[in-house]
């Protein structure tokens, strides 16, 4: 079995619910969620324990993005959001790894379809690889759909 170290992301809930094919790990809270001073929202709220991203016109991008510390370059990853839609999200959901300066790859992405999200909160995961990156790294979720999407736990762990 696989060890793995949770990297703790300030101000949400870090809960893994794994599946039978991956390592279990403890489940980590940070009581924050509701402090919006370390997340960038853009079209999107925090409240209760929740971000709701919706995107006012379908071109306009709801995200939230908070920069990450102590992300290892070159380092497998699993990254995991418990997500739902009250009704089917118009756009998909992307969770990725990125920066400004063009440190931006699909292979660093969880991208969640709209027909994979309804009305029950669901854990998405994906193991991904740091690669090599100039400054740490922000985790940013983000969408374009009209129909307003939930996020009450983002785990990143560090799968060895």
């Amino acid at each position: 079995m696989s060890s793995m170290r949770a990297l703790v992301i300030p101000l949400l809930v870090i809960g893994l619910c794994c599946s039978t094919k991956e390592p279990s790990t403890q489940q980590i809270s940070d009581p924050g969620l509701d402090n919006r001073l370390s997340w960038e929202t853009e079209n999107a709220t925090i409240a209760e324990g929740t971000v709701i991203l919706k995107s006012p016109t379908g071109t306009e991008v709801a995200q939230v993005r908070q920069k990450l510390l102590g992300l290892k370059p070159h380092t497998h990853y699993s990254l995991s959001a418990r997500v739902r839609a009250l009704n089917t999200p118009s756009a998909q959901l992307s969770i990725d790894l990125f920066l400004d300066d063009g440190y931006d790859s699909p292979d660093q992405e969880l991208l969640i379809m709209p027909d994979e999200v309804d009305a029950t909160f669901r854990t998405y995961h994906r193991v991904l690889n740091t690669g090599a990156f100039p400054d740490q790294p922000y985790v940013r979720i983000f969408t374009f759909s009209t129909i307003p999407i939930e996020l009450d736990e983002l785990g990143l762990v560090e799968v060895k």
